[in-house]
């Protein structure tokens, strides 16, 4: 099974910038080896593994995703795009960001559109939220129309009332 270096796993795990500068002072040399290729490519090989399906990891998925957001590259997008799937809501939201920094805002139009219709059709509030954000953002609205229409129509046939996405996408719609 793929691992990540346990030094490396100790810092991506920390979310205290004190404690991540204690973790770089005790293990020389961390600060160069977590901008290697080397590093980055045994984070992305443990999250094709099943240990990071298991939902007791989708803490550290989620900071590996973060982790590898700065520097994202076209060739990572096949291991994070199924964590779109991912049960745990804040794991899809780092897998659309990481995706969206690869596309947003007109590096890959096509590619970001879909990103954010699959965020627009979430089952949590904030993710869809999130992604009417970067609708707005991108000012994709035009393009965006007739599926918040029909988006905001649905939420309204569901009797979905006083959510933030609906209220971001009502607002979109110039309602």
């Amino acid at each position: 099974m793929k691992q990540i270096d346990p030094e490396v796993r100790e810092y991506i795990a920390s979310d205290e910038s004190m404690t991540r500068v204690t973790i770089l002072q005790r293990h020389e040399g961390l600060k160069e080896r977590l901008k290697t290729p080397e590093t980055r490519r045994g984070i992305i090989d443990w999250l094709g593994t099943a240990e990071a399906w298991q939902d007791a990891n989708a803490g550290f998925v989620n900071k590996c995703i973060q982790f590898l957001n700065d520097g994202a590259k076209e060739a990572e997008a096949d291991t994070i795009r199924p964590f779109l799937l991912h049960g745990d809501p804040f794991v899809r939201l780092r897998a659309s960001e990481f995706l969206i920094t690869l596309y947003f805002p007109d590096r890959n139009p096509e590619a970001l559109l879909g990103v954010l219709q699959i965020m627009l059709l979430d089952r949590e509030d904030a993710v869809r939220t999130a992604g009417l954000r970067y609708v707005e953002r991108a000012a994709l609205q035009d393009r965006f129309h007739a599926f918040l229409e029909r988006w905001v129509a649905l939420e309204r046939g569901r009797g979905v009332r006083g959510t933030e996405s609906l209220e971001v996408a009502e607002r979109l719609l110039g309602r």
